[in-house]
């Protein structure tokens, strides 16, 4: 792939912000996206802003009493949009941003800061009922439902005499029916644990080496298909997870994508093989997934076991001198993404010439396709390899030899002899005459 085939990332909008950025999320849609922080004061902000005519304008800006550190539309309906967040003090709130000066939902979660959340069931994405999940530094994670008030629907926490870790990072996966869900969690000391809601039990962990900051499925709303984790150290580790061995757990591929941290990483929402991470020198790294020949296979003892992909470079840009902290693809818009950076930086992008994939279950029907389309290509190029003259003169051969059957076939057909037909259909309308028509023609003659 050349240069200019390869997809360029680029900056549209740039500002300048007078608070520390930590989460920013895109308005499901909408042209809307709210970012959330807090000032130099302490005070925690979200901010709601509006593309328009290609700049930014500030619709709505609230102020809170803590410091504001995630926040997710997950669990919401299209209708509502209501933005759900976690913040230093610990505490879960959801806001209808029509009216935010009180949370239409509120409890105190954590004893500590909430690090991350994600939601599941709004938006029309997932099936079940509509969730939130929280990770915080007391060790522990949770999920939430927002008709359920105070307490959470389940809680994961470190076992008795288990050291508690720091949960960094949190995504939900599996919800394509009303019975399965899972939460994936990851830990600052590189411990990635993969809960089963429906058993509410573990379903398997690993340890990545170094703090796992980021977290998530390539979608929400189908079977588990991939996860893609990153950590401190600046690699990134993607998992299949269709296949899970009874000791091995699920296969992966890891890529050293950046020089420090990947705080983030994010699927194109319209393309799931695609996906973004954000690293701790303020570049983005944009790669593909490309799934092995096989998916799985026999391990010695006949036991299945996944087959992990490769991952490729598509474009990487550099946008700023710090980390980017927190990076979002616009569900509506192809290709269209915000990312906030420690220097207070607000960037809107735009990944071009990005194209559309189709759902790998599909591919076998597609190659099927292919095949047939390379058959016709086959015959296509043997038609056209004949000159357009000996084309037209084999038409005209056709034609001559049609005449020539037909005069054959009048020639072969028995001839028509006029005056016997003639005959033969006259005395076939021939109808015998009363027996006493003569006399009463003689009996008309005599008296005259």
């Amino acid at each position: 792939m050349s240069a200019f085939e390869k997809p360029q990332i680029i900056s549209h909008i740039q500002k300048s912000l007078n608070y520390t950025v930590f989460d920013c999320k895109w308005m499901p849609c909408s042209a809307k996206f709210v970012t959330m922080g807090n000032f130099a004061r302490g005070t925690g902000v979200i901010q709601l802003y509006e593309i328009q005519q290609g700049d930014l304008k500030l619709l709505r800006e609230i102020e809170k009493a803590k410091p504001i550190k995630c926040g997710t539309f997950g669990a919401t309906s299209l209708q509502q949009r209501y933005l759900a967040t976690g913040d230093f003090a610990g505490n879960l709130h959801i806001w209808n941003l029509e009216a935010p000066e009180v949370p239409v939902y509120s409890v105190k979660g954590h004893k500590e800061i909430i690090n991350t959340i994600d939601g599941v069931g709004g938006l029309g994405i997932g099936e079940g009922a509509p969730e939130i999940v929280t990770g915080s530094r007391d060790g522990t994670v949770k999920v939430w439902d927002p008709r359920q008030k105070d307490d959470p629907v389940a809680n994961m926490e470190p076992m008795q005499g288990e050291n508690k870790r720091d949960c960094w990072t949190v995504a939900f996966g599996n919800a394509y029916n009303q019975e399965e869900r899972v939460v994936c969690a990851g830990y600052d000391n590189g411990d990635i644990k993969l809960f089963d809601l429906r058993n509410m039990s573990l379903r398997w962990e690993t340890n990545i080496k170094n703090g796992v900051c980021s977290l998530e499925f390539d979608r929400k709303d189908i079977s588990m298909n991939k996860l893609v984790a990153t950590s401190l150290e600046g690699k990134f580790h993607v998992f299949d997870m269709r296949t899970q061995h009874p000791t091995k757990g699920f296969a992966s591929v890891s890529e050293k994508a950046h020089k420090s941290t990947v705080w983030q990483v994010r699927h194109l929402p319209q393309n799931r093989e695609v996906f973004l991470t954000a690293g701790g020198a303020g570049s983005l790294h944009l790669w593909k997934y490309e799934y092995p020949i096989q998916r799985s296979k026999k391990d010695s003892e006949g036991v299945e076991m996944g087959v992990a992909g490769s991952v490729s470079l598509l474009q990487n840009v550099t946008l700023s001198t710090q980390p980017v902290s927190s990076l979002d693809w616009s569900p509506d818009k192809r290709g269209l993404c915000i990312c906030s950076s420690f220097d207070q930086m607000l960037i809107i992008m735009a990944g071009e010439g990005i194209n559309e994939d189709y759902p790998v279950e599909i591919h076998e029907y597609l190659s099927t396709f292919e095949n047939s389309i390379g058959a016709v290509d086959e015959m296509l190029k043997t038609m056209m390899s004949v000159s357009r003259n000996e084309l037209l003169q084999k038409e005209r051969i056709r034609v001559y030899m049609n005449r020539v059957k037909e005069i054959t076939d009048k020639k072969k057909a028995g001839k028509l002899d006029r005056g016997a037909a003639s005959r033969f259909v006259k005395n076939a309308l021939w109808e015998p005459k009363p027996k006493n028509a003569s006399k009463v023609a003689n009996k008309g003659k005599s008296k005259n």
